[in-house]
């Protein structure tokens, strides 16, 4: 016979059986970019030559921190359409702004001409590990 005041049978708190946190990568990647943002982009602003570009470049590159700050802190899930959105307009912004705009129309960034060095191999490393932190953000966090 049914009891009909027992408590109900269901899972009220979630299941956090496979939840998995961020490594501690991604603590240490997100604040040395912080750090890096917080020596590099003062100087630029100050320098005055940055172009519209490096400023898009700018809040483009804070907005993928944003990001990869979600995904640390596993925020805003609510907004996965704005994210999966930011990760492809990041890839394709980086595509254009570091090898496409420089190399066929002479662009400078951040006043400088491109070259390939170690600076150009550390911002490929750094922005691969942005995109990838936020695509783990936007296309595989629930």
């Amino acid at each position: 016979m049914n009891n009909p005041y027992s408590p109900p049978h269901s899972q009220l708190e979630p299941d956090l059986s496979n939840h998995r946190t961020p490594s501690v990568f991604w603590k240490i990647f997100f604040w040395f970019n912080i750090l890096l943002c917080g020596i590099v982009y003062p100087f630029a602003i100050a320098e005055q030559t940055m172009s519209a570009l490096d400023t898009i470049d700018m809040v483009m590159t804070l907005a993928g921190l944003v990001g990869i700050y979600g995904y640390i802190r596993q925020k805003w899930l609510n907004y996965s359409r704005f994210w999966k959105g930011l990760t492809i307009a990041y890839v394709v912004w980086f595509m254009l702004y570091t090898w496409i705009l420089p190399m066929a129309f002479e662009t400078l960034v951040y006043g400088e001409n491109p070259e390939m060095d170690i600076i150009m191999i550390i911002t490929v490393l750094i922005s691969g590990c942005t995109v990838f932190g936020l695509y783990k953000f936007a296309f595989t966090t629930k």
